[in-house]
């Protein structure tokens, strides 16, 4: 059976007349200090979870998930320090930033497509009540947001 999200899918490209390529499977990632990721498989959610960054691990999780999965594509959400934030960031470490930096180090050398997206946009439109009306919400807020990545990049392949 088709996934109500495929449905949407195939709506979508369609109208746009769309001929991209869907990812035979695609990783996406939210990255931080607790990761969300989901693996998608020809358009379709397979599996989601988290991994929690520490210290003593460093990134070696994250980039242990890209070598388990081996994806033809890696969707990360991209990370910019605004104006209003700045003073929240000051002198933080920023993990999150090197954590991308980790997944686009290893995305370069074994030459795997990435593409990074801007949160704003993502939530904005692929809002919970799509995920739940296709049968892709789920409770864990930052696999969820991983969900929410990988289905922006297979609507509209923004890169």
């Amino acid at each position: 059976m088709e996934s109500k999200f495929l449905e949407f899918l195939t709506k979508v490209k369609k109208s746009r007349d769309d001929s991209r390529e869907i990812p035979d499977l695609m990783l996406a990632i939210d990255p931080g200090e607790t990761s969300g990721w989901a693996l998608f498989n020809a358009g379709k959610l397979g599996t989601s979870g988290i991994i929690e960054w520490t210290s003593k691990h460093g990134w070696d999780p994250i980039v242990d998930k890209i070598g388990e999965f081996n994806p033809n594509v890696v969707v990360c959400e991209e990370y910019r320090i605004y104006s209003g934030k700045r003073l929240v960031q000051a002198y933080s470490s920023v993990e999150t930033v090197r954590i991308i930096g980790a997944i686009e180090f290893v995305c370069r050398k074994y030459k795997i497509k990435l593409i990074k997206q801007m949160a704003s946009g993502v939530k904005g439109f692929v809002t919970n009540e799509k995920l739940k009306e296709w049968g892709y919400y789920i409770k864990n807020k930052h696999a969820r947001d991983a969900i929410r990545h990988g289905c922006y990049y297979l609507l509209f392949g923004k890169e």
